[in-house]
């Protein structure tokens, strides 16, 4: 590869992130046994304004030469292919602004966990207007379904506190409900624990089987351990399934397009930037020197992955 890397780096990640008034406008409802996290109209339209003002920069023809031989690997030769990619797939690797890196708080588990809780609740709906389409996408992944009859969500919650012979802790997403499949009810529980930079407490994980146990027992669980690198716990049993971050965000990218008329897509978007930067250190800006120039083929695989197994039939 030439000296095209910074026109790579600069079409995908370059601009200088602009000052982002992220004064969260957040009510902070605290619930017995909950933590709530509402965002108010007006920093959602606020957000909406700074997108607007975001729009990417052209592609040049270096810039998809260089992408061509960084996804040599991928079936996707052609220009027009190259130029879909770019423009529609990765839009979050490309924005420059990372929804909490303004606020230093980039890899803050609290601050993921309880967006992580607002994203995933249908009961945002007024706020966010996703319904349980992002909830949806992650239930079909960890249940291995392509739909759910008449999916109901009873609540969505974060940092919920246990109870009982379990002892202390609080699990980081506590999301409960139900579908029906054939006829038949089934209900479901599902617990997610989010790491960024810890590890886990001493029994961490097993205190949460022991509390899935008492309190689930009539219900299908799902136990996700989110981390950087998909590591598998050191604590809890063996159906906790390792994920991570960068697969969250091809699970969410699945239904992305779907949600883009939403007030809280702008919102969504940032998130994911975030996500993709301050997690996964994917470059924000490639120069000739960066120790990993092609750190952009990882995200983009899994999309394309993901565009793949969409169509087909």
């Amino acid at each position: 590869m030439t000296g095209n890397i910074a026109s790579l780096g600069s079409c995908l990640l370059a601009r200088t992130s602009p000052v982002l008034y992220l004064f969260f406008g957040v009510k902070g409802d605290v619930k017995v046994g909950s933590v709530s996290l509402s965002l108010s109209p007006t920093f959602l339209g606020d957000l909406a304004q700074v997108y607007a003002t975001l729009g990417p920069p052209p592609l040049s023809a270096a810039f998809l030469s260089d992408l061509a031989q960084v996804h040599a690997t991928l079936p996707v030769a052609s220009d027009a292919n190259l130029r879909f990619l770019a423009n529609r797939l990765d839009e979050s690797l490309r924005c420059p602004v990372s929804l909490f890196r303004t606020m230093d708080c980039g890899r803050l588990e609290t601050a993921h966990t309880r967006t992580l809780a607002w994203l995933l609740d249908p009961n945002k709906n007024e706020e966010h207007g996703f319904g349980d389409a992002l909830l949806a996408a992650l239930l079909r992944r960890l249940a291995d379904r392509d739909h759910f009859d008449h999916l109901q969500v009873k609540r969505v919650v974060s940092e919920y506190p246990l109870e009982g012979s379990a002892g202390s802790g609080r699990l980081d997403v506590l999301a409960e409900g139900e579908w029906e499949s054939m006829g038949e009810r089934i209900c479901w529980t599902l617990v997610i624990e989010a790491k960024v930079d810890a590890w886990e407490g001493e029994a961490q994980l097993d205190k949460y089987d022991e509390w899935l146990r008492s309190h689930a027992a009539d219900r299908q669980p799902y136990r996700i351990f989110l981390t950087p690198s998909g590591r598998t716990p050191d604590t809890g049993s063996e159906e906790w399934q390792p994920l991570d971050y960068l697969e969250l965000v091809q699970i969410f990218r699945a239904v992305y397009g779907g949600l883009r008329h939403a007030p809280g897509f702008h919102f969504l978007r940032f998130y994911l930037a975030g996500i993709l930067q301050d997690i996964c250190h994917l470059p924000r800006n490639l120069a000739e020197d960066a120790a990993d120039p092609h750190a952009v083929a990882s995200y983009l695989k899994t999309v394309f992955k993901s565009l793949a197994e969409k169509s087909k039939p």
